[in-house]
């Protein structure tokens, strides 16, 4: 199943569009997406943030289909990689706390301490792509600091 899923202004979470599919694709997303785009009528400058878990096709499919939208990845999902490979490591809290930091002075400081610990974790949580799930990278135009598609996995 594919879902677009909404936080309208009071935080209430709200469901856009579904579909159910053969195969999450990029096909079976730029079908979707392709539709979404077209319901909502919206402006094609119109700031619109997904957040997705990266799984196969929806990073493909927002490029070709919703090329000017802003794209997050679900920290839940990254720390979950993460934790099946440094799980030894009593990093947890202070990988949550690089991931929610407002401010980059805090993220650079977090991730020394996690670097002090181990350079292979810090190495592969930037090689992640912070700018895509660490709070204060965001976008401030989009108006969200979530840093997990918890939402939409509610639905």
């Amino acid at each position: 199943m594919l879902a677009a899923i909404a936080l309208d202004a009071d935080s209430g979470i709200f469901l856009i569009a579904y579909a159910v599919c053969e195969t999450e694709c990029k096909d079976s997303w730029e079908w979707f997406l392709k539709l979404l785009h077209e319901a909502l009528n919206l402006d094609d400058n119109k700031r619109v943030c997904f957040m997705s878990d990266r799984q196969k096709g929806i990073l493909a499919a927002l490029k070709s289909e919703w090329p000017t939208s802003n794209n997050r990845y679900c920290f839940r999902h990254i720390f979950a990689n993460y934790n099946a490979k440094f799980k030894s490591l009593d990093l947890g809290k202070k990988v949550w706390r690089a991931a929610r930091v407002g401010h980059v002075a805090g993220f650079n400081a977090i991730m020394k301490e996690i670097r002090e610990f181990s350079e292979m974790a810090y190495i592969w949580l930037m090689k992640s792509k912070p700018k895509k799930w660490v709070r204060h990278n965001f976008d401030e135009e989009i108006r969200s600091d979530h840093v997990t598609n918890n939402m939409s996995e509610l639905f």
